[in-house]
């Protein structure tokens, strides 16, 4: 005898709270399956937003940058070393760091 034979051998609250202990665990059950469906869903979200940030990121920063830094060089707002004239203790200095990474 199995245990759906045995409830309907029981006596009837037996019955109803048989039902009643299945109905709550199929609605346990079904909540989590809602929850990891959540889950998942923003989970994904979260990675195409994040695509997204990174893409602008990557393609529109530069951009506006570059819009603004190409005038800047034109019109002289740089720092002022760029257009200093190199000097031999720098070209020294550079010589002696390229000998040594070459070791």
């Amino acid at each position: 005898m199995n245990s759906d034979e045995k409830l309907t051998h029981a006596d009837p609250d037996a019955q109803a709270a048989g039902r009643l202990a299945r109905q709550q665990a199929i609605e346990q059950i079904e909540h989590r399956r809602r929850y990891w469906i959540h889950t998942d869903m923003a989970a994904f979200g979260l990675v195409i937003i994040l695509t997204i940030v990174a893409l602008w990121a990557m393609v529109f920063h530069p951009g506006i940058a570059w819009v603004f830094l190409i005038p800047a060089i034109g019109l002289g707002f740089c720092p002022r070393y760029l257009h200093e004239p190199v000097s031999e203790r720098q070209i020294k200095r550079a010589m002696e760091r390229r000998a040594r990474s070459a070791r």
